[in-house]
């Protein structure tokens, strides 16, 4: 009896670091409705807190014009700064295996990073986007990103890498 106090003690403090250090998800191709990267080598992943959803995500095909929209954001809400990624691509014919440049929204396509501030892709500086999985038979879109976002008023960056996506449409 008096040894299950220390290890109650011991799981709880190990249970709760284990949820304060988020992982990046593994980069899949199979649907998995996932989503992270690093910003300036801090690892977010979309984790929600009641009423805030971690992770968004939508997708069309506009037969008539054959071109995309694909649209996704995840906020890490449990990160008291809150901060989050939204890619917006539109009006562009997405296909498996190539890459896509993410500038200003009025190009098309474009990358934020919020934390308190929008911090953004720019023509002059574009990010990329790229697509490793367009299944429409499984309705499966799954690529990599990575971008430089600016904070307009300040000038200060923030470095975006090892973006991964991996969503069942």
């Amino acid at each position: 009896m008096r040894y299950l106090l220390p290890c109650l003690l011991f799981y709880l403090a190990a249970c709760s670091k284990a949820n304060l250090t988020p992982a990046l998800p593994p980069e899949t191709t199979t649907g998995t409705n996932t989503a992270g990267c690093k910003a300036d080598d801090k690892i977010l992943i979309p984790r929600s807190k009641w009423p805030t959803q971690g992770l968004q995500f939508g997708y069309t095909f506009l037969h008539a014009k054959q071109v995309s929209n694909l649209y996704f954001s995840f906020v890490d809400a449990q990160d008291s700064e809150y901060p989050a990624v939204i890619i917006n691509i539109r009006n562009i014919r997405l296909e498996q295996g190539r890459t896509y440049h993410l500038g200003t929204y009025q190009g098309e396509s474009q990358a934020t990073f919020f934390l308190g501030s929008d911090y953004q892709t720019r023509d002059t500086n574009p990010g990329e986007l790229t697509i490793t999985r367009l299944d429409s038979a499984q309705h499966i879109i799954a690529g990599r990103f990575q971008f430089t976002g600016t904070q307009s008023a300040t000038g200060q960056h923030i470095h975006v890498t090892d973006g991964r996506f991996d969503f069942r449409y």
